[in-house]
């Protein structure tokens, strides 16, 4: 089963400069032997689902730049990594220069742990096992996880929703709001209203 995933074209105005997508990088993985997925990104948005029957690892990435870039430009600006460790891991690095950011959507498998590291900008992660978040900056969302969720974040909204296992929050600055999961422990929570429902 693959699953096709389509990012809309994107033009915005940052300041008096306007940015586009440039290019789309897709690449695929297979997960038969893969429990957990180590994401490292730097900056833009990163959409994670975990899919019900699929057995491989979807990657699709919009690259985010300046409207007079051109495509190889883009690309020279991209550092990319996806391969399978072999034991077990399989590691995504997305990395880019000033030039531009990247936006990544993820299909993975139900089934896979998710280990996340990212730099700046909103995350949605939802469907899989487990996730482990160390975050910078920008809203998060988890829903719907089989198992433990772990968050470290320095700013930003949080909401986790639906986990059938623990959750534990460690928050610089940011509203939380968790809804109807296993056993909640709340560390630092520094600025920001807490809800738990």
């Amino acid at each position: 089963m693959t699953t096709k995933l389509i990012a809309l074209p994107l033009a915005l105005s940052l300041g008096a400069c306007q940015v586009r997508q440039v290019d789309t990088v897709d690449r695929t993985l297979p997960a038969n032997e893969i429990q957990r997925l180590l994401i490292n990104t730097e900056q833009g948005y990163l959409d994670i689902e975990g899919v019900p029957g699929l057995q491989d690892i979807d990657v699709h990435i919009s690259l985010v730049a300046p409207e007079f870039t051109t495509k190889r430009e883009a690309r020279d600006d991209l550092q990319f990594r996806l391969e399978d460790r072999g034991n077990g891991d399989a590691i995504l690095r997305v990395e880019s220069e000033d030039l531009t950011h990247a936006d990544v959507y993820l299909a993975v498998p139900e089934w896979l742990d998710v280990d996340i590291i990212d730099g700046s900008g909103a995350i949605d992660v939802r469907g899989v096992n487990s996730v482990i978040i160390d975050d910078g900056s920008g809203e998060i969302t988890v829903r719907d996880i089989e198992t433990d969720v772990e968050i470290k974040d320095g700013s930003g909204d949080l909401t986790v929703r639906n986990v059938r296992g623990k959750v534990v929050i460690d928050d610089g600055s940011g509203d939380i709001s968790v809804h109807n999961v296993g056993d909640l422990r709340l560390g630092d929570t520094g600025s920001g209203d807490v809800q738990v429902f």
